[in-house]
């Protein structure tokens, strides 16, 4: 069985995928349109795209852990099954 620090890719790469589609989509659908680089400097504008960015980036890594555990659950379960026929 691997380590759990050998995952890291999988624990943090997918999150942040999803978290940046999640961000785009709800920025597109609410109209709120903001670029650091591209904009002025708006400090509002940066808190909301930071703290919404955040808030999602959180519930997509909870959630991905989540389901983490339950896959690696039913795989220990599966090979335990298998282990012991």
């Amino acid at each position: 069985m691997k380590k759990e620090t050998e995952s890291w890719p999988v624990k943090y790469i997918v999150p942040v995928v999803a978290t940046i589609i999640a961000t785009r989509l709800l920025f597109y659908f609410t109209g709120f349109d903001y670029s650091l680089f591209r904009d002025p400097f708006n400090m509002w504008f940066f808190i909301i795209d930071i703290a919404v960015f955040a808030s999602i980036f959180w519930i997509c890594l909870t959630l991905w852990n989540k389901l983490l555990q339950k896959y690696r659950r039913t795989a220990q379960a599966g090979q335990s099954a298998d282990n012991h026929d």
